[in-house]
């Protein structure tokens, strides 16, 4: 899983993707998140060399991206499609891979992120309180139940 405002890394998701396939699990790509700025965004677009640049932002974690194999993304039943616009959902999978697809895989590089315009936050409390579920879920043992719910439609708005 890649988003489009992220440079993919060739090295990183091969090493990523043959672990996951060798250990019929998933992986993931990064360990952390860098942002670049809007100004060298636009030169990274241009053609400029990224690694030209530093970044403006940086995290060190990375949820959302990911190499996972077809058999645990139907095991988990994929990503939750009642989380609407930005926050969470990435953070959601991740927990669930986790919990239930536990990954030894250790990444050591940084996603690298574009600039963009700030996604609406609109919905970030509903995100919120979902992600409440799943985290509630986790310490109560119950997760696997919970995904399952969710694949048989129990949850389903």
């Amino acid at each position: 899983l890649f988003g489009a405002d992220q440079l993919p890394d060739l090295d990183a998701v091969q090493a990523a993707a043959a672990f996951a396939l060798e250990n019929e699990s998933w992986a993931p790509l990064f360990a952390g998140t860098g942002g670049y700025r809007e100004i060298d965004t636009d030169l990274i677009l241009r053609g400029a060399d990224p690694a030209r640049y530093n970044f403006s932002q940086w995290a060190p974690f990375c949820t959302g991206i990911v190499a996972v194999t077809p058999r645990v993304w139907n095991d988990i039943g994929g990503m939750d499609e009642r989380f609407y616009g930005w926050g969470a959902e990435d953070s959601a999978l991740r927990l669930v891979l986790g919990n239930l697809h536990p990954s030894d895989y250790e990444p050591t590089d940084t996603l690298r992120c574009l600039w963009h315009p700030s996604a609406s936050r609109d919905r970030f409390d509903a995100n919120s309180a979902l992600m409440g579920e799943y985290v509630g879920a986790a310490d109560a043992g119950q997760l696997r139940e919970y995904v399952d719910n969710l694949k048989a439609g129990a949850h389903r708005a």
